[in-house]
């Protein structure tokens, strides 16, 4: 009896299996996977974003190799790539930090040499030695240099020999009062100083706290500062050639964890 059973049954559990699957295949068909905010990148390896141009809408790139540039387009495809020079008469041979982007070309800092700026190719269009001996005691981050009027500025290095032969102590007693931002013009190399440092940051409490990393961003004639650990930022104004502060934005974050260096400020006073 159950032998003459069997072939309606696998009939009707055929039907209801088909029956299930249009039905998951038409739900399945509403929902699509979009990457909206990402870039699909062709490329071996390590890949580190560092900057992102808005008028040729390309991003800069670094990739495996020493001194490995790559530029993409607003898509993630590589339009171009090439490594800057370690040997040869225009060898980069100092560490180069920061790098950028600005305006279709690529802006760096080389190490202790000065300023460069190169087109999406790699060939050199422009270089500034700088006239002193200055260093950084620590890496940067943002443009390499700003635009000010016919003059650039950058931030502020630590200048000469003797005072990488100074006390930590005494390279931060400057660090923390002085102006962010030194000017130089390029023709005459005449320097000075702008944009002082905020009163009201806490690294302006006499109190020893390392490098402060401080990041500049400039947009037309306003500028913006902030620090590390800081839960605040200051607004500036270019006014005749001079960035001068305007204004202070506190964040206003009221369960921020204190970083744990601060609990040693009233041990280590400079």
């Amino acid at each position: 009896m159950n032998r003459f059973l069997l072939p309606p049954a696998l009939v009707v559990c055929y039907f209801s299996c088909s029956q299930k699957d249009d039905v998951v295949s038409k739900k399945v068909g509403d929902f699509r996977l979009e990457i909206v905010d990402s870039l699909q990148i062709d490329y071996l390896g390590n890949l580190r974003i560092l900057d992102y141009d808005s008028a040729s809408q390309s991003y800069l790139a670094l990739g495996n190799r020493d001194k490995e540039v790559l530029i993409l387009d607003s898509k993630g495809k590589i339009t171009s790539t090439f490594d800057f020079p370690s040997d040869g008469p225009q060898a980069l041979q100092g560490r180069i930090n920061p790098l950028g982007l600005r305006d279709g070309n690529i802006e760096l800092n080389n190490s202790s040499e000065g300023f460069f700026r190169y087109n999406y190719q790699g060939n050199r269009m422009w270089q500034y030695d700088l006239p002193f001996d200055y260093f950084y005691v620590n890496g940067l981050k943002g443009d390499p240099f700003y635009p000010l009027g016919h003059e650039i500025a950058f931030i502020r290095p630590q200048h000469g020999e003797h005072a990488r032969d100074q006390s930590m102590k005494s390279v931060f007693e400057g660090i923390y009062g002085k102006p962010i931002l030194e000017v130089i013009d390029t023709l005459s190399d005449a320097s000075r100083e702008t944009m002082p440092f905020p009163p009201s940051s806490i690294y302006s409490d006499g109190n020893f706290y390392f490098w402060m990393f401080p990041t500049v961003i400039q947009s037309d004639s306003e500028w913006l500062l902030y620090f590390r650990n800081e839960m605040k930022f200051w607004i500036y104004r270019e006014e005749n050639g001079e960035i001068n502060l305007q204004k202070e934005v506190s964040l206003e974050v009221s369960d921020a964890i204190e970083p744990t260096w601060c609990s040693f400020r009233k041990r280590r006073r400079i």
